[in-house]
């Protein structure tokens, strides 16, 4: 449990943070989307990231019981997966991104992303 409370000490601020970034400054999110999308280097750092966060998160806390730490390692895989995806099969991620105009999502990532954030910190500081 304590290193369940230590994850979600660093990613409920995180994502409280970075709701924050993608619901109000939606127009310049929406243009780091664009530019994202047309840089191979930058779309394989973001891979590397997200999978080494993933395994990471997944190496210290691969746990699956029924209550709220559960959503730290859906987390993990969920960056694994990600991270995978898109350093195998990039232009299949590019793809699918255009079609599914995530560029135009930002707010609603934001809220979803918030929410889990709302969720880590409570968790971890006041539970």
């Amino acid at each position: 449990m304590q290193t369940s409370i230590m994850l979600a000490q660093i990613l409920g601020p995180y994502c409280i943070i970075a709701a924050i970034g993608l619901f109000f400054g939606h127009e310049m999110m929406k243009k780091a989307y664009q530019e994202f999308f047309k840089s191979p280097a930058l779309l394989y750092l973001a891979a590397a990231m997200a999978l080494l966060l993933g395994l990471f998160i997944i190496g210290s806390h691969n746990i699956w019981v029924q209550n709220w730490t559960v959503l730290i390692t859906l987390a993990g895989w969920m960056a694994v997966i990600k991270g995978t995806l898109l350093m195998v099969f990039p232009d299949a991620m590019l793809k699918m991104a255009k079609a599914w105009k995530l560029e135009n999502k930002i707010r609603i990532r934001g809220v979803i992303v918030g929410i889990v954030g709302v969720l880590f910190t409570y968790y971890a500081y006041f539970a």
